[in-house]
């Protein structure tokens, strides 16, 4: 795990090791009993728990991988405490947890289904696909979703974990050599490891929230997957692929807090040039919410309706985000599910002539078992939205609107100055 989050999917005839973006701190259990002092068997792995707990009230650390969890399927009526207490610890906001969904993906429903704590709605549950190619699918055996609502879209998505075609190599440093391996155990920590290298790329002061919400908004999903399977798709693989896009399009970053009962008006950077094709609009909002794990049903305490005004100049609204649009045809959700879920994504097409200066309306709601609370007592909200604008067959799109919207600052990726070595090495 520890060469995962260090280096990723290590490339056998490389010189060099990648350089990692941080620091680890490992944590790692060898061979836990599973026997109390009193002699009753620990299945849950509590013990292991109460250490997690310790380690993140005391560290408060930015970066969390877990590849461990009670060995057992996600339930949909009760919220195991591994998913209750990790996630109370998540709901600031400031901690970015990737999460293995575990690896019985092969087995009989719901044995297969994603395993605790992973089911968790403020961190990255990450499955495992089995190659780095283009033309990937999801790893046999990487458990699937979907998850309980709140939390359906299990696992968020999925990356490289190994497989027969090709293994995912790790260094062993006891061993000093490679190791070929597969696992869910793996692509967790190779995907919160392209998260962290977004996070210390920038200058600019990204939140982990907004972190999160660029790892799902830059998923991607071939239409024939099912999202039970592969969630949002195939994360990034690459800090490149997330912070780099092309001349048609502009990506625009939203963070902050909100009040409940506070309406937030996102205005959504529109080009005034001509366009000459289709307009594409895809959005991805994340919060972190606090959560009520007696009530399982109602586990999310905060949720976010939101709406899109096509035009500037009309009243006019229509859902953006909606049940329809959010999950594929095998799943019947609820209705106005989806305001609690604390990752939303959908991706549209438009007329030209549709929009004008679009922007979403957002409000921010609470509920407590399952009931409405008075907005006072509430807590502000910490929010994250992306938005990618992109027109097809024309140029200049970025452009025209960093002229037009001179407020929005770009952001500022940090330049790394190498010294070369008279042997020609860095």
């Amino acid at each position: 795990m520890t060469s995962s989050v260090l280096f990723g999917p290590i490339d056998e005839q490389a010189d060099s090791f990648p350089r990692p973006y941080a620091n680890v701190h490992h944590y790692r259990c060898i061979s836990p009993a599973l026997a109390t002092p009193d002699g009753v068997p620990d299945a849950d792995l509590y013990d292991v728990l109460k250490h997690i707990d310790n380690v993140l009230k005391s560290e408060k650390p930015e970066f969390v991988n877990l590849s461990i969890g009670p060995y057992m399927p996600m339930n949909d009526d009760e919220v195991h405490p591994w998913t209750a207490l990790i996630d109370s610890h998540l709901a600031s906001g400031q901690t970015l947890a990737a999460v293995a969904v575990g690896n019985d993906g092969e087995k009989e429903w719901p044995e297969s289904r994603v395993q605790p704590p992973s089911d968790m709605v403020n961190a990255l549950a990450v499955g495992a696909c089995d190659v780095t190619a283009a033309n990937w699918e999801r790893a046999p055996y990487s458990s699937h979703g979907p998850g309980r609502s709140p939390g359906m879209v299990k696992p968020d998505g999925v990356a490289f974990g190994g497989s027969a075609k090709q293994p995912f190599v790790v260094y062993n440093a006891l061993a000093g050599q490679y190791a070929h391996t597969s696992g869910t155990s793996f692509s967790s920590p190779a995907t919160l490891r392209t998260a962290i290298g977004v996070k210390v790329s920038l200058n600019s002061p990204l939140t982990l929230l907004a972190v999160r919400a660029l790892m799902s908004h830059h998923a991607s999903r071939p239409k024939e997957m099912l999202m039970s399977h592969v969630g949002h798709g195939r994360f990034p693989q690459s800090v490149d692929e997330v912070l780099t896009c092309d001349d048609n399009e502009v990506r625009v970053i939203y963070q902050g807090t909100l009040k409940a009962g506070q309406n937030l008006r996102a205005l959504i950077p529109f080009p005034t040039l001509a366009l000459n094709g289709k307009v594409t609009l895809r959005a991805t909002l994340c919060f972190a919410s606090h959560t009520d794990p007696e009530h399982a049903v109602n586990y999310t305490r905060a949720g976010l309706t939101v709406m899109l005004r096509p035009k500037k100049s009309q009243k006019k609204t229509i859902p953006f985000f909606s049940s329809s649009k959010m999950y594929t045809t095998e799943l019947e959700a609820r209705m106005d599910d989806q305001k609690w879920e604390t990752t939303l994504k959908h991706e549209q097409r438009f007329n030209v002539a549709t929009l004008d200066d679009p922007m979403f309306d957002i409000t921010y709601g609470a509920r407590e078992d399952g009931q409405s609370v008075d907005n006072e007592s509430l807590p502000p909200l910490p929010y994250a939205m992306v938005v990618t604008i992109a027109v097809e067959d024309t140029p200049g799109v970025y452009n025209n609107i960093r002229q037009r919207y001179q407020t929005l600052q770009p952001v500022e990726v940090r330049q790394e100055v190498r010294i070369q070595s008279a042997a020609g090495r860095p």
